[in-house]
C-alpha cells in the first residue's frame, strides 16, 4: 500500500487497513478508497478523513452488497487460514 509522508503508519492503522480488507471484500473497495482519497498528500488527518468519506460515498452500492454477501465465505476462510493470508488461495 502507498503511504504518503502525511499518513501514519502505526500498528493500529496496519491493524485497521487489514480488517477493512477483510470486512470489506479484499482489496477492490481498499484500492477505490486509496485511488481516491489517497491520490495527493493531506495537510492534516480532519483533511484525510473528509478524503476517505467522499471515497467511500462514490462506492457503487452494488460493490459494497457483493462484500456483504462474500462475508461468510471469507470469514471461513480466515478461520482455515488461521488467521493468515488467504487472498490468492
Amino acid at each position: 500500500m502507498h503511504r504518503s509522508r502525511h499518513q501514519p503508519e502505526t500498528k493500529q492503522w496496519r491493524m485497521a487497513t487489514e480488517f477493512a480488507r477483510f470486512m470489506c471484500g479484499g482489496l477492490l473497495i481498499m484500492e477505490h478508497l486509496e485511488n481516491e482519497a489517497c491520490s495527493k498528500p493531506h495537510q492534516s488527518i480532519d483533511a484525510l478523513k473528509k478524503s476517505l468519506v467522499k471515497a467511500w460515498n462514490a462506492i457503487p452500492q452494488e460493490v459494497i452488497d457483493r462484500a456483504v454477501d462474500d462475508f461468510r465465505k471469507r470469514l471461513k476462510k480466515c478461520i482455515d487460514a488461521q488467521g493468515g493470508h488467504f487472498e490468492n488461495k
